[in-house]
């Protein structure tokens, strides 16, 4: 059984392999990461646009594979919030006629990292370069804003792996779905 993840992100490509060998459905599975075009902006501003890179993601490494898996993160306007933006993280699992699809808890952006994203079209790891809080330029692969903010004790890794564990739960019991 191949999975195909839709990114060469290593840590969505953990997370996949990481949760394929906690389920039954995937005993055996070989986890292959593939570089994709998600068909979205590179730091998606709404959830239309976050559920899109993942559904994208996953239908384009689906060919040749048994499942797709798309993991996208992006950011989504909630009213009451100081900066009025939470960061999500997205799953989709695509097995060739069903989308499966969950989402990570979220956290929200600071005023200035909202700005930055917003106003100067900076992707999150690009704002926390600039605001000073990481060197890194592609701080998303290794444990992302996330893992900065929790001290990681949780990272991207983590997210991703909530999201995919909220996807497939209908893929591991699909009897649920019928009414």
């Amino acid at each position: 059984m191949i999975i195909r993840v839709g990114s060469t992100n290593p840590a969505k490509i953990e997370a996949v392999r990481e949760i394929a060998e906690e389920y039954h459905v995937f005993k055996g599975a070989i986890v292959q990461g593939l570089k994709v075009d998600s068909g979205i902006s590179e730091e998606p501003l709404n959830f239309g646009e976050l559920r899109r890179g993942a559904v994208n993601r996953s239908w384009e490494a689906f060919p040749q594979a048994n499942y797709g898996v798309g993991i996208e993160s992006g950011i989504v306007e909630i009213p009451g919030t100081r900066s009025g933006l939470v960061n999500f993280c997205a799953a989709n699992v695509y097995d060739g006629k069903n989308n499966y699809f969950g989402l990570s808890g979220g956290f929200e952006l600071s005023i200035p990292m909202a700005d930055l994203v917003l106003n100067e079209g900076l992707s999150l790891s690009q704002a926390c370069k600039r605001l000073g809080l990481s060197p890194d330029d592609d701080l998303g692969s290794r444990e992302g804003l996330v893992g900065l903010l929790t001290g990681n004790r949780f990272t991207r890794k983590g997210y991703s792996k909530t999201a995919l564990i909220m996807a497939l739960g209908y893929l591991e019991k699909p009897h649920l779905l019928r009414g």
